[in-house]
């Protein structure tokens, strides 16, 4: 019994964290057990909550949306309605996660754009859109991403994108376990076309890793109940220092500086203890000068992209349609 809890616990955080599937390998490859076995495991553990879907981690950076931004805001509680909020924040295409944090802020939300510009001017329609319910707002705004979901982004130029690429995205995320025959079937693009351009999303780093969306009862199995963002202040000309030592650090899932010079690091660990150990470590980095640690006590991610999202984002996939 403790060999399969330790097994369904090593299938579940390797399937989060490496994907079911990378550029690299596969978990069959990674953990020593019976691909019928993996698979069994993984439906129970799906069938019992520790996870609700596979799904892709996308490089949004080769579709051609290269810019990002964490904005915190502030809410005036009297004239807030929370379930009204987060309905209409996620029918903008540019939102895609929206936490509830600790600190001078209620919320973050994590934007995508094409620029810095458009990003700004989205906040600007974003603040009177929810007029006098947002009081207060800090922008973070990204300048080069080095890790995200705990692997190395090495390519950040768009590449070349097709219509069927934006569909294979899309229905990919829509249904992950669809088969690309089926797909083909579905779309009546030649079999041999959709596993070439598939092929070709994996070999240009497009799809990062094909991994598991877990539930808090997933988390909490793995040891990530806990997931807090971190803004560094680096010493004056030795950011580059810092960011080879962060980048090297198991605990840190994401990693991005930002257009004023700061790094802001994403960590999930197990609770305030471990945090405290995994900060210690951290900042024992002479070159570190200051941190703000923001908890995500509550966070709720889009699901997708859809076509038309993808259009309205990428001009690469508005191009190709």
């Amino acid at each position: 019994m403790t060999h399969n809890h330790d097994l369904r616990k090593k299938i579940l955080e390797e399937g989060y964290i490496y994907g079911i599937k990378n550029k690299e390998s596969t978990i069959y490859s990674r953990i020593k057990a019976t691909p019928s076995t993996i698979d069994y495991l993984i439906n129970k553990l799906k069938e019992e909550n520790y996870f609700s879907k596979k799904r892709l981690e996308i490089n949004l950076a080769r579709l051609g949306i290269p810019e990002f931004a964490w904005v915190f805001i502030s809410i005036n509680w009297e004239n807030f309605d929370e379930d009204a909020f987060y309905k209409k924040a996620f029918s903008l295409n540019h939102v895609h996660t929206i936490a509830e944090i600790t600190g001078s802020f209620d919320y973050a939300i994590k934007i995508f754009g094409l620029s810095i510009q458009k990003i700004s001017s989205f906040i600007l329609g974003f603040e009177r859109l929810f007029g006098n319910q947002i009081i207060d707002l800090e922008i973070h705004y990204s300048s080069h991403e080095y890790k995200r979901h705990y692997s190395k982004i090495t390519k950040l130029i768009p590449t070349k994108i097709k219509k069927i690429d934006c569909n294979l995205i899309e229905e990919k995320h829509v249904n992950p376990d669809i088969s690309l025959l089926e797909i083909s079937k579905k779309t009546g693009v030649h079999r041999n076309t959709i596993s070439t351009r598939w092929n070709y999303l994996w070999k240009e780093e497009v799809i990062m890793k094909e991994c598991l969306s877990l539930t808090e009862k997933g988390y909490n199995l793995i040891n990530k109940g806990l997931k807090v963002l971190i803004i560094i202040n680096p010493v004056p000309g030795k950011q580059k220092e810092v960011i080879l030592s962060l980048v090297k650090n198991e605990d840190i899932s994401d990693l991005f500086s930002t257009v004023n010079d700061n790094l802001i690091a994403i960590i999930r660990t197990e609770n305030s203890r471990t945090l405290s150990e995994v900060y210690k470590k951290m900042v024992k980095n002479k070159h570190i000068k200051r941190t703000t640690t923001i908890i995500f006590m509550n966070k709720k991610t889009r699901a997708g992209l859809t076509k038309q999202e993808l259009r309205d984002l990428s001009p690469n996939c508005r191009e190709s349609i």
